[in-house]
């Protein structure tokens, strides 16, 4: 099958000069609000099976493949891209050439890159030696919000456009098309200046284009979820800034 997907890097959505101009003008104050969220994936992706000839009849069958964290971090693992890369960039002591049991996924609200981690402190960059992030559409928002006037305090939806990719460099990919992100904040009374946030999301991008050991197939379903908190100075930023924000100032 060949596709007509433009390379990753330009499926991004554009980055206007006033938002990267805020991004940096935020760069030492990066704890202010949750920027890295734990991450749980689920998808399933159908392809092609095996096809059989009896006689002069040709029969071939469609599977599906079930995705999710722990299915991804093996592809990874199996990835000589990825093995490559921690060999001669990662030096903690609890891995080898691949990641460690028991680590888990946090996306990067500011890069927008997925990371690996784990408990015993090992982490890199997923989206430096092969391809793993989540764009959102920050230039156009819609949400609602409950804030209190004195205190700060309230909650918030976002709503925006997301886009999921994954390529591991090894004959699996995900790359289902744009689709819906829901962001749910909660945010506690500001006092001595500092605010304490949470957020909560659902992403959830439309079918479209994988790759399943090299094999062209469809992505039919696809969720990812998160959440995330920290208490920082008010008031906060993320999605860089939540909606209200920006429609109130």
């Amino acid at each position: 099958m060949t596709s007509l997907r433009p390379p990753p890097k330009l499926q991004r959505f554009a980055r206007p000069s006033h938002h990267v101009f805020l991004r940096k003008s935020r760069a030492s104050a990066l704890n202010a609000y949750p920027r890295a969220l734990n991450l749980n994936i689920s998808a399933k992706v159908i392809v092609p099976d095996i096809i059989t000839t009896n006689g002069a009849v040709v029969t071939g069958k469609l599977k599906t493949v079930s995705v999710n964290n722990k299915s991804l971090i093996a592809w990874l693992n199996a990835s000589p891209t990825v093995q490559s890369y921690i060999t001669n960039n990662i030096t903690h002591s609890a891995i080898s050439n691949s990641i460690t049991a028991g680590s888990y996924f946090v996306w990067d609200m500011l890069t927008e890159a997925v990371w690996v981690t784990n408990k015993n402190g090992f982490t890199f960059d997923v989206d430096n030696p092969v391809s793993f992030y989540i764009d959102y559409d920050e230039d156009t928002v819609v949400g609602s919000a409950k804030l209190a006037d004195v205190t700060g305090a309230g909650s918030e939806m976002d709503v925006t456009g997301v886009k999921f990719y994954f390529d591991d460099n090894n004959g699996n990919i995900l790359d289902p098309e744009y689709g819906e992100g829901v962001f749910n904040w909660t945010y506690g009374a500001v006092s001595g200046g500092v605010q304490q946030k949470t957020i909560s999301i659902k992403l959830s991008p439309a079918a479209y284009y994988a790759e399943v050991n090299g094999v062209s197939g469809i992505t039919t379903t696809f969720n990812a979820s998160g959440s995330g908190s920290s208490a920082g100075l008010a008031p906060f930023g993320s999605l860089d800034e939540p909606y209200w924000y920006w429609a109130t100032h």
